[in-house]
């Protein structure tokens, strides 16, 4: 009798405890969960743009490998479903050995009917190479009719900004050092000095997009914003499954070009699959309107 009670004993307390921790805590503020994956019926066409809007979007994959290594095709299927132009793809593999020899932005492209990518090489690495890449669909963007690198090679992990220009605007993706805000300071000078010389002046607006490492308020923003407005929203990005801070952020140089900013969000919900298996960032998208 003495080991049954006891063992009823232990139950009662477990399932005590269970519903304490289950309940919200008193004065205790939780963070806003990602909302679920697959989204009512209502909800299929929540990504609507404006006709004729561009979508231009910014996303850290994470290589795939923070996550679900086979997310590819998922992040194929989502930005489908997000209705994107153009994308800025950050921490890319191609041809790693930890990704299993998989060039990483061509088998996006591919589950995308048609699009075209560029990838960007910031460091070599277990037999293949890491970096960013801009993806694209030629049917609503057209083809480049130019494009370069900026190397930052002074980083600790030596980062790349890769520069696209279409026939009505410019679009840069980047992804900003990890450790130093004094190095993300040099990286957006130089991004910002380059950009204005390259592009000042051809009445083009001139786009920058990335995993900026840095919240809108910190040192590095804080610089780009001396030429640059923030087109995307400040909603939180990172960390996908339960998003606290903004740092993957879409730019506007200023003086650039005409065109207006016709909305911005944060993909967290898709009927595709779970957005917080994908990656452990967010994608971001701004819609704009080119001026005639």
């Amino acid at each position: 009798m003495k080991k049954i009670s006891g063992l009823f004993v232990f139950l009662a307390l477990s399932v005590s405890l269970f519903a304490c921790s289950a309940q919200e805590q008193p004065g205790k503020e939780l963070p806003e969960p990602v909302r679920p994956s697959v989204p009512d019926k209502d909800d299929e066409d929540q990504y609507l743009k404006d006709e004729g809007a561009l979508r231009l979007v910014t996303y850290n994959v994470g290589s795939f490998s923070k996550s679900d290594k086979t997310s590819c095709g998922l992040v194929s299927a989502m930005m489908l479903e997000l209705k994107a132009d153009v994308i800025s793809f950050n921490e890319l593999d191609r041809n790693t050995d930890r990704s299993g020899r998989v060039d990483q932005l061509a088998e996006v492209a591919a589950g995308m009917d048609g699009w075209k990518y560029v990838f960007a090489k910031a460091i070599s690495l277990g037999g293949g190479e890491y970096g960013n890449g801009i993806a694209y669909n030629p049917v609503t963007v057209g083809e480049p009719v130019s494009q370069f690198t900026i190397a930052f090679p002074e980083a600790a992990e030596p980062r790349v900004c890769l520069v696209l220009e279409f026939e009505d605007f410019v679009f840069a993706s980047t992804h900003l050092d990890v450790a130093s805000p004094t190095e993300r300071v040099a990286e957006v000078t130089e991004i910002t000095r380059q950009m204005m010389d390259r592009f000042a002046g051809k009445g083009k607006p001139v786009f920058l997009a990335g995993d900026m490492n840095e919240q809108p308020a910190d040192p590095a923003i804080s610089k780009l914003k001396e030429n640059w407005s923030m087109s995307s929203t400040n909603a939180p990005t990172y960390p996908s499954d339960s998003p606290k801070t903004c740092i993957d952020i879409i730019f506007l140089m200023d003086n650039s070009g005409k065109c207006t900013v016709a909305g911005a969000g944060v993909g967290n919900r898709f009927t595709s699959g779970n957005v917080a298996v994908a990656s452990d960032h967010l994608p971001v998208y701004v819609d704009i309107m080119l001026s005639e």
